[in-house]
């Protein structure tokens, strides 16, 4: 909007004028009135001074009226400059909020729409590294060229680092590369740290694995070998009778051998009762150690039996 040069010329001056000498005149026979009233003559003089100066204050009135009357053209004038003035400035306070607003809801479009191209499940999180981007341009095509060249960078550094995690993951399973929302936000130097640790981290979880495994079978095979070295148990001697025959009593004594069947079918007894406690067993420590009790208490029952029990 652009309106035509206002142009507009007043005369302040006064064109004609003797309020000067009237205004003398009239102060000093104002100056010159008698109040100190003594005879007839006072009075009658005070009585035409009263009238006198009833009719200065009216002929004062009536130039200044008749000078506003000149000056009404001029107050219209200026009242109506203040109007259009005033309705300038509301014009311009509207326009430029909406000149605002709408910029920031095109920058905030132009913005989502190179979000929007971003690969990628969380591409908010480089809304504002765009709006840096576009930070200090004026006219929308910039904004737009600028948000364009940030998201084409942006899905350069996510390719690359992409094509990282695609080589680990082949080489090393696809479970190391779980979670690519977030290593797409690393950079090429640090997803590469991230990756090997990763695989580190599985190369220690695999050989936990394994020995774990290995001590599960080297268990199975201590139990196995203390139940082959500890027969079930076999039923108790009987308890010697005393006989009776003729005049004389035969006290039937146990044998050698009847003795340490005795013995060895008690101790199979307490052997077979060390297994159920030994598989309750969850502490690594003790396990060990009780491994090899069992295998000393094989070897020595392996010594004993050979030695000559039944």
């Amino acid at each position: 909007m652009k309106p035509k040069p206002l142009a507009i010329e007043i005369r302040g001056e006064i064109v004609s004028s003797n309020w000067d000498e009237t205004k003398a005149e009239i102060i000093d026979r104002i100056q010159s009135l008698v109040y100190d009233l003594r005879t007839d003559a006072d009075f009658a003089e005070a009585e035409e001074n009263v009238k006198g100066l009833k009719k200065v204050e009216n002929d004062i009135l009536t130039a200044k009226e008749y000078a506003l009357d000149q000056a009404r053209d001029v107050q219209a004038l200026f009242d109506n400059l203040d109007e259009v003035s005033g309705q300038a400035r509301d014009a311009r306070l509207k326009l430029g909020k909406q000149i605002k607003d709408r910029k920031e809801a095109m920058r905030q479009q132009i913005v989502n729409i190179a979000l929007d191209s971003i690969v990628g499940t969380t591409p908010n999180r480089y809304a504002a590294e765009i709006t840096a981007a576009i930070k200090g341009k004026r006219d929308l095509a910039k904004m737009k060229e600028a948000a364009e060249e940030a998201a084409a960078e942006i899905n350069g550094r996510i390719m690359a680092v992409r094509m990282i995690v695609t080589e680990y993951t082949e080489a090393h399973g696809e479970e190391i590369g779980h979670d690519l929302h977030k290593l797409d936000a690393m950079t090429t130097d640090e997803v590469n740290v991230e990756m090997e640790r990763r695989v580190e981290r599985k190369k220690i979880a695999e050989e936990r694995a394994i020995r774990a495994k290995e001590e599960e079978e080297r268990r199975k095979k201590d139990l196995n070998k203390l139940n082959d070295a500890v027969p079930a148990p076999v039923a108790p001697v009987e308890t010697p009778q005393t006989t009776t025959g003729g005049d004389f009593t035969l006290n039937a004594r146990e044998t050698a051998e009847q003795e340490l069947k005795r013995f060895t079918a008690s101790a199979r007894d307490v052997l077979w009762h060390i297994k159920p406690v030994r598989e309750s067993l969850v502490h690594e420590e003790n396990k060990a150690k009780v491994g090899k009790l069992v295998d000393a208490i094989n070897a020595a029952w392996s010594a004993f039996t050979k030695g000559g029990a039944a």
